[in-house]
């Protein structure tokens, strides 16, 4: 017996915050790349402005960090 899976797709127009259709390695590319470099290169301890300047953005872009 074969069986066929169904497959339905939504009209609803969801109303969900929009900060949930984001992800946060996909917004603030330029921070995360200071950010990374410089813990990479100095190590987490003295990177705290770029830390800082990446988490700024994330919260801009509506992230709880």
């Amino acid at each position: 017996m074969e069986s066929q899976a169904s497959t339905s797709v939504s009209t609803h127009q969801s109303t969900e915050n929009p900060v949930a259709k984001k992800s946060m390695c996909c917004v603030c590319k330029d921070t995360k790349t200071l950010r990374d470099d410089c813990v990479r290169i100095n190590g987490f301890d003295k990177c705290d402005n770029e830390i800082a300047t990446h988490n700024a953005c994330l919260r801009k872009e509506g992230f709880n960090v």
